[in-house]
C-alpha cells in the first residue's frame, strides 16, 4: 500500500473506531505529508457528520503542540466545523525544551520566534493542511487561527509582510490572532496595509511581548485597513490567559469572542459584538 493510501486508510479507521466506541465523532490525533517528506502532527475535532464542513486551522505559540486551544476548537466543533490543530516540530515543544536548556536562552528565544527558516516549515505544515483538506472537499468556510508565533503565522498568511518575508497565500476567508506582534523586531509599519479579509485580534492588559507592553499590540490593529476588522482587549489578561492555559474567566471566553467573530464573518454582517465585563471592543 502507498503511504498516501496508508494514511487516508488509517484515518478512516480512527474515525470509524470513534464512532463505534462513543457513539459519535470524537477528537483524534493523525499527521499529514509535508512537501519535503516530513510529517505534520494533527488532532482533529469533527462532531459534524458534514462529509465537507467549515474548516478551521489552528497554529500554536513556540513551545506549543496539537493540544493546545482545545477551548476554542471544542467550542468551533459544536459550530460544526471541522478543526485541525497542527504541531509545529520545528517550533514546537522539543524545539522549546532545546532552546530553555541551553546557554543564552533569552536571545535564543527572541531569534527562534524571528527565524526565517521556522517560518517556512511552519508554512509547510500549513500547506499539507490545506493541501489535504481541499483535495477531498471544497469548504464552504475556512478561519485561521493562531496564538503569540502563531498569530505571526496567521497575518502573514493573511498578506502581513514581515520583516523576514511573506510566506502565505492569503487562502482563509477569516482570520484571528491571539496576542499578536505589533510594529517592532517582527513587523515595519505599514506591514498590515494588504490584509483585506476579516481579521479579529485579541489581546490583554498585561500581555505583554518582546517589543513592549500590550499597547504594542495594538498597533498591529491600528495598521490594518478598514473592512471588518476587530480588536478585543480583556482587562488584566496575560498571553498565558489569552492561550487557554491560564485564569479559566478568560479560558471560557476566547472562544465565545471567536465564535461570535466568526459567524458575523460567515453572515455578511458585523454586529454590535456581545458586552462582556473588563472587555473593551473595538471595530473598523
Amino acid at each position: 500500500m502507498i503511504p498516501e493510501a496508508k494514511l487516508i486508510f488509517r484515518l478512516i479507521v480512527t474515525i470509524v473506531l470513534a464512532l463505534t466506541t462513543t457513539g459519535a465523532f470524537a477528537a483524534f490525533e493523525s499527521e499529514f505529508p509535508r512537501a519535503d517528506g516530513k510529517m505534520v502532527p494533527v488532532k482533529i475535532y469533527q462532531g459534524s457528520s458534514d462529509p465537507c464542513p467549515p474548516l478551521l486551522v489552528i497554529s500554536h505559540s513556540f513551545g506549543g503542540s496539537r493540544n493546545a486551544h482545545s477551548n476554542i476548537a471544542e467550542a468551533a466543533e459544536k459550530a460544526g466545523f471541522r478543526v485541525i490543530v497542527m504541531e509545529h516540530a520545528e517550533s514546537g515543544r522539543e524545539a522549546f525544551r532545546e532552546i530553555a536548556e541551553g546557554a543564552n536562552s533569552r536571545q535564543n528565544f527572541r531569534d527562534a520566534i524571528g527565524s526565517q527558516e521556522r517560518h517556512h516549515a511552519r508554512f509547510l505544515d500549513l500547506d499539507a493542511i490545506w493541501d489535504k483538506v481541499t483535495r477531498f472537499c471544497d469548504p464552504q468556510f475556512t478561519a485561521l487561527v493562531g496564538h503569540s508565533m502563531g498569530a505571526q503565522t496567521t497575518m502573514m498568511e493573511a498578506g502581513t509582510l514581515a520583516r523576514i518575508g511573506r510566506f502565505g497565500a492569503d487562502r482563509f476567508d477569516a482570520y484571528v490572532a491571539l496576542s499578536p506582534q505589533g510594529v517592532g523586531t517582527q513587523f515595519e509599519e505599514n506591514a498590515w496595509r494588504n490584509v483585506s479579509k476579516p481579521v479579529l485580534m485579541i489581546t490583554g492588559t498585561k500581555d505583554n511581548s518582546e517589543d513592549g507592553a500590550y499597547e504594542n499590540r495594538l498597533t498591529a490593529f491600528e495598521g490594518l485597513p478598514p473592512g471588518s476588522k476587530r480588536i478585543v482587549v480583556i482587562d488584566n489578561a496575560t498571553s498565558r490567559d489569552i492561550s487557554g492555559r491560564g485564569a479559566n474567566s478568560v479560558r471560557d471566553l476566547i472562544p465565545q469572542v471567536v465564535m461570535e467573530f466568526l459567524d458575523n464573518v460567515r453572515n455578511n454582517k458585523m454586529g454590535q459584538p456581545k458586552l462582556h465585563t473588563g472587555v473593551t471592543v473595538s471595530d473598523k
